[in-house]
């Protein structure tokens, strides 16, 4: 009997698909035997987690393959409700990241190649050493959007004080290193060196500053989206998580193919780096969104708007988008950087208060 009671009390845990399943029960004894652990607080009803399932399973296939292997698990908050109350779950999903035991917050993506990304990053050292072969099959896979290599020896403060440093305070990009001889397979030379390589315009991106983490990842982040993209969920965290400035142009999607598009785009390439430029309609799902925060209806459209998120400051183009330039579209963003341009308000009209006893203010004039 004794025996038979061992053979139970490590029977192997539920799996679903790949992730274990984990109840009041069996976590702890699960937490204990998983040095690298994600885990998933959901409800059978959340709609956010059941778009999360078939990206987090997709995750869990890849991270057993990772050597370690790398434990996905899920909690049904609404079953086992001690673990829901000891985590101070209050909303789905909730995800948690636990080495050796240490809780900490997840921050990654919400696909299987954030959830990967996110897993690989904080599983490992900062960079990781490659050889020149590995280097070109990482630069190819697709599934890492952005990588960042350096090049060159490891005692160089660009490594230690710019790369290891951007890449301790970095869950969002793979970081690497290698060999400066490795450099040559993608057409460069010289010294050691920076690169960023992503998989649209161009592909290899070379650094050139100075050995300083800020430099480097001011370097980085507007090279993060396309020259001239079309907002959606997948760039919030680049203009505002990265609280980077960003010109929107507003217009119906029939306009795609109008005459004031080309020059925005023209107008993108020449000021590139200035501010990101994006364009947006005001109908759908993300779109409706910022349409309604940057107070834009269809009355306005086309409209080229200016977003500063650090203090979610708005400015609006005064003139018609039809006579719009590539100059006059440089002057406005520099008159916005210089703080020439008031922000716009969303406002009722001022009224005239000549007479009156009580001044009647409104957001324009207040």
């Amino acid at each position: 009997m004794v025996a038979l009671f061992s053979l139970q009390s490590v029977a192997a845990v539920e799996m679903d698909n790949g992730v274990m399943v984990l109840t009041d029960k069996n976590f702890d004894e699960e937490l204990a035997k998983n040095e690298l652990m994600l885990v998933e607080f959901y409800a059978p009803w959340c709609g956010h987690c059941k778009k999360l399932t078939p990206e987090y399973e997709g995750a869990a296939e890849v991270l057993s393959k990772n050597d370690p292997p790398v434990a996905l698990a899920k909690v049904d908050a609404t079953q086992e409700k001690t673990l829901a109350e000891r985590f101070g779950i209050q909303g789905f999903p909730t995800l948690f990241w636990f080495k050796g035991g240490v809780k900490s917050e997840y921050t990654g993506g919400r696909t299987k190649d954030t959830i990967v990304q996110w897993i690989m990053k904080k599983s490992g050292p900062p960079s990781t050493l490659l050889t020149c072969d590995a280097l070109k099959e990482k630069t190819d896979d697709t599934s890492n959007k952005f990588l960042v290599a350096y090049f060159g020896a490891e005692d160089n403060a660009l490594y230690t004080e710019t790369h290891v440093a951007y890449a301790n305070a970095e869950d969002k990009i793979v970081f690497v290193h290698a060999d400066l001889a490795c450099q040559e397979q993608f057409g460069l030379s010289g010294d050691a060196k920076i690169v960023l390589f992503r998989h649209f315009e161009e592909k290899v991106n070379a650094y050139s500053g100075a050995a300083d983490k800020d430099a480097l990842m001011a370097f980085i982040k507007p090279l993060m989206v396309p020259t001239v993209f079309e907002f959606s969920e997948d760039e919030i965290e680049a203009i505002f998580g990265n609280q980077q400035n960003t010109a929107i142009l507003f217009r119906d999607p029939t306009d795609k193919d109008a005459d004031f598009m080309k020059t925005y785009e023209e107008a993108a390439k020449t000021h590139k780096g200035k501010v990101l430029f994006a364009y947006s309609g005001i109908t759908d799902g993300i779109q409706e969104r910022l349409a309604e925060f940057m107070g834009v209806t269809k009355d306005h459209l086309p409209v080229l708007r200016i977003i500063m998120p650090a203090d979610m400051k708005k400015f609006q183009h005064p003139s018609a988008v039809s006579e719009l330039t590539v100059e006059s579209i440089g002057s406005y963003v520099q008159d916005v950087l210089d703080g020439k341009i008031k922000p716009f308000l969303k406002s009722e009209t001022p009224v005239d208060n000549t007479g009156k006893p009580v001044t009647v203010v409104v957001g324009e004039n207040f």
